[in-house]
């Protein structure tokens, strides 16, 4: 994720490179490691290289750790989709509380693994772990491993390229079912990170931003070049979140963006229009 220049946000810049520059100089453990985040126990895999080490020291996507912190309040609830090992769940659950509940999807074994090694670390929390991919319908599709990312797996081909490692069908639901199915009638804050396969997942989600008079703040990861490979175009969602009162921000939340203009992978926050 782009970092942030300097004049946009001088507070978060600062802290952001002060964690990268500790994250230099850190002598990491090998193998799996128990870290805290706040009272969350987590099971960080120190074998997954570059991004178990940001997580370590605190400085993986600090961007979004922070919006979670500062969006979420005890009893709230957090929807994590593509949740990969479960750092953002993890996030979630400590600012939640034990009367809060953490939805996590993560369709791929072995990332789904770590999220239930989490769920078994801190029983006191609730925690939900969805096995299965997001999209705009009920169906079955096949997810595809980026051998050169950690989590880098995608429902999209194309979006992977010749970085395809391994291939597996999973099962794909809405999300405003599976929310219906699980009796969630309020959500505060949904991260959407699924490699290009963002604007299906929202899509999933129509009828529960129909029906609620509380519509959640979403964080979401747009690849502007991946809407022709879901056959869409990027002004659809544009559209989309307009429709449902959203506006969009840039991931330092300080200013909108036209989202339409954009060359390259962003993260965004859709914000309720007051």
């Amino acid at each position: 994720m782009p970092r942030l220049p300097l004049i946009q946000h001088p507070v978060l810049h600062v802290r952001n490179k002060y964690l990268h520059h500790k994250m230099k100089r850190t002598v990491f453990p090998e193998g799996k490691t128990e870290i805290r985040i706040g009272k969350i126990k987590f099971p960080c895999d120190m074998s997954l290289g570059k991004i178990a080490k940001s997580i370590y020291c605190g400085c993986f996507d600090f961007e979004i750790r922070r919006l979670i912190e500062n969006s979420l309040k005890p009893g709230d609830v957090f929807v994590d989709v593509g949740a990969n090992m479960g750092y953002f769940s993890a996030v979630a659950a400590n600012a939640v509380g034990p009367r809060g509940q953490v939805h996590s999807f993560e369709p791929v074994p072995k990332y789904a693994g770590y999220i239930q090694e989490l769920i078994d670390l801190n029983p006191d929390y609730t925690i939900h772990l969805n096995r299965h991919a997001l999209g705009s319908e009920s169906s079955k599709a096949t997810l595809y491993e980026n051998r050169g990312n950690t989590g880098g797996h995608s429902l999209l081909k194309e979006y992977v390229g010749d970085l395809v490692q391994e291939a597996y069908e999973v099962r794909v639901e809405r999300l405003d079912a599976c929310l219906k199915q699980q009796q969630v009638r309020t959500v505060s804050l949904i991260k959407i990170d699924t490699e290009g396969y963002e604007f299906p997942v929202l899509l999933g989600l129509e009828s529960f931003l129909s029906s609620t008079d509380r519509r959640p703040i979403i964080i979401a990861e747009i690849s502007p070049n991946s809407f022709p490979m879901t056959g869409h175009r990027i002004e659809e969602f544009a559209d989309y979140v307009k429709r449902y009162g959203y506006e969009i921000y840039a991931i330092c939340g300080c200013h909108k963006m036209e989202i339409t203009k954009a060359e390259k992978q962003t993260n965004v926050v859709l914000r309720p229009r007051k």
